[in-house]
């Protein structure tokens, strides 16, 4: 009898831990129209990693205060610049100075490709050979996981003048460069290696599995150098040079590998709070944490449209909100930067235009947004400012 009491007792025990454990679906891609607002703290002395566990644990992050903030906002594919070079992304998001583009499926959102510019003075347009897994569900405690993602793309190195004057200061006498070629290839290896509740700043509290994310990456550049006249061509890693100014490493070149802490919601479309861990003592060195939760940036129905357009856009000294039909109630037109910070707002009534003058505002992208009288964003557009 006490051998089944102690059966009994263990049974319900496992049961009642996992019934504890949070499971992830893919209600936490990302859809369009998303905004997720993060903030990155880098004096984290208050977070502690705690171990592993098969029972729940709390986190409590609730003294994080970052400084720094970032708005994070999802697109169509169709409506970027480069949809035509990616026929199978639904879904396009701020990436690298650019466009990542993505593709959803019900088990997965995946990066397929790129257009932007990276640093070289140009844009590129990049497919990946090996998409880079971004979400992945169902997610579960205890599962392990291995993603790997790889991309390759050449230059011709006569239409990057910088680059170009770059390597003539790096390759020896009677040596020509014609072409670059950057190679990108990372593996992640994922454990859930715990779950229960954290809490953040701003009284968010979230049920998440912890996801123990160790990345390996390697950036390789290569030039294509010509030599006797033609005679001799071939791929060199520009680092070995020993003529011009001596080569050397290349910054943001070579093999690096992070460790970092994801805690994942099903609630939220983003990690709720992402821990980047030390190389050198092995502690937190900096997290980013969502400081306001997922706004849905969703238009009216398409029985009652809301009207939002701004004109010119791009605009150069000033643009025109027009604003069409609004329901009895009290709104308010909003500009604000891509890391959230609110440069204009009014109140608005609806069937107005309204002119901002944006001299002052530096050369990007904008977004202005109708939020009601509850803050909540009833839709959200973009804005480019161009100054001659």
């Amino acid at each position: 009898m006490k051998k089944n009491l102690f059966s009994a007792v263990f049974v319900l025990a496992i049961i009642g831990t996992t019934l504890a454990q949070t499971t992830i679906t893919n209600n936490w891609f990302i859809r369009p129209l998303d905004i997720i607002y993060g903030a990155t703290d880098s004096l984290v002395s208050s977070v502690v990693v705690s171990p592993g566990s098969t029972a729940p644990q709390t986190w409590d992050f609730t003294a994080l205060r970052g400084v720094t903030k970032d708005t994070f906002e999802v697109f169509t594919a169709t409506s970027g610049a480069a949809a035509a070079a990616f026929p199978s992304a639904t879904l396009r998001v701020p990436f690298f100075n650019g466009d990542g583009y993505l593709r959803k499926t019900g088990t997965k959102v995946e990066i397929i490709g790129y257009s932007g510019d990276p640093g070289l003075g140009s844009p590129v347009t990049v497919a990946f050979n090996d998409p880079l897994e971004f979400q992945v569900a169902p997610l579960n405690f205890g599962m392990n996981m291995t993603n790997t993602s790889s991309f390759r793309f050449t230059i011709n190195s006569a239409d990057y003048p910088q680059i170009q004057a770059l390597l003539a200061s790096q390759l020896p006498a009677g040596t020509n460069a014609d072409s670059i070629r950057l190679t990108r290839s990372s593996r992640d290896e994922d454990n859930i290696d715990a779950f229960g509740t954290i809490n953040l700043p701003a009284n968010l509290s979230y049920d998440v599995l912890r996801v123990h994310r160790q990345s390996y990456n390697d950036t390789k550049i290569e030039i294509r150098v010509i030599l006797f006249g033609g005679l001799l061509v071939q791929w060199i890693d520009p680092s070995t040079l020993s003529g011009g100014t001596g080569g050397g490493a290349i910054p943001g070149i070579g093999k690096d590998t992070t460790d970092s802490y994801l805690f994942i919601s099903d609630d939220e479309r983003q990690a709720v709070a992402n821990i980047t861990m030390s190389r050198v003592t092995n502690q937190p060195q900096s997290v980013r944490y969502l400081y306001a939760p997922t706004v849905v940036a969703t238009e009216k129905t398409a029985a009652e449209p809301l009207e939002l357009t701004a004109q010119p856009n791009p605009a150069i000294n000033e643009v025109r909100i027009k604003i069409g039909a609004l329901p009895t109630g009290s709104y308010r037109l909003r500009l604000h930067n891509m890391l959230g910070a609110t440069l204009y707002q009014t109140a608005v009534q609806g069937n107005e235009t309204l002119p901002i003058d944006v001299n002052s505002y530096a050369n990007g992208v904008y977004l202005y947004s109708i939020l009601d009288e509850k803050g909540g964003v009833l839709v959200t557009k973009r804005v480019t400012i161009a100054h001659p």
